[in-house]
């Protein structure tokens, strides 16, 4: 994965602002892989594209993660760090991690491949922006057939998709990773899903604008351009307008 200059970061941000999230994320992987088709991007597992992503995060804002949620029973505003170390499973992103499965329902052999964002980003797009877990799994598979006869069937019996459902996050732990919280006001205990894709793009919009705004008090205190000021070190950035403060 390359790095990405805070310039670079600036330009990606200003072009997606129509975009979904899953296509400005997609855009954001692309840039940071250049070794890679932008196609190759979107077929990668859910698990693979957002460790991936944890792994960007990382190396653009740091390891410590603030979360803020609000208690589903009581309301209360809940606030805690945690390390994003923690959440990155490195057997996740492994370029060898196979491309076919195969899974045995009872009488039924079942081959199928992980989800990726084709997948999600087609759903999107056929049922109106609804992600329908069924419709995900359905897609994933390549065909199955009876052991015995070798013949295939085309219609997929619901303890086929059941089946798929308990596999697939075997396969693929870091598509959906679940934090178990308890709140510390009433003691109510939930279950929460971390979403990096729209934890980093909040980061990101957040980033941009401080960034533009530092860019604007330097360059009209000094005179600089913003490619210089962009360049400049972030810690830097904050002592010459704390200087001018």
């Amino acid at each position: 994965m390359n790095p990405i200059s805070a310039e670079q970061l600036l330009l990606v941000w200003e072009q997606v602002h129509s975009y979904s999230l899953l296509q400005k994320t997609l855009l954001l992987l692309e840039m940071v892989t250049p070794e890679s088709e932008p196609a190759d991007v979107a077929l990668l597992s859910i698990g693979q594209r957002d460790t991936r992503l944890l792994k960007l995060r990382n190396s653009l804002f740091g390891s410590s993660l603030h979360n803020t949620i609000e208690c589903p029973d009581c309301n209360s505003k809940m606030e805690w760090d945690m390390n994003l170390q923690d959440l990155i499973i490195l057997a996740a992103d492994n370029p060898e991690i196979s491309a076919e499965h195969v899974l045995k329902v009872i009488d039924l052999q079942v081959r199928f491949r992980l989800p990726n964002s084709r997948d999600i980003s087609m759903i999107l797009s056929e049922n109106g922006k609804e992600l329908k877990s069924y419709s995900l799994l359905e897609k994933c598979i390549m065909d199955i057939k009876q052991v015995k006869r070798e013949k295939k069937i085309k219609s997929i019996p619901e303890n086929v998709i059941d089946a798929l459902g308990d596999k697939i996050p075997e396969l693929d732990p870091a598509a959906e990773i679940r934090m178990n919280i308890t709140c510390p006001s009433c003691g109510y205990k939930w279950e929460a899903i971390f979403d990096i894709m729209s934890y980093l793009w909040s980061e990101i919009d957040n980033w941009a604008q401080k960034t533009l705004q530092e860019v604007y008090i330097l360059a009209s205190a000094f005179g600089w351009s913003e490619k210089d000021i962009l360049n400049m070190d972030a810690g830097r950035r904050q002592v010459y307008i704390e200087m001018i403060g």
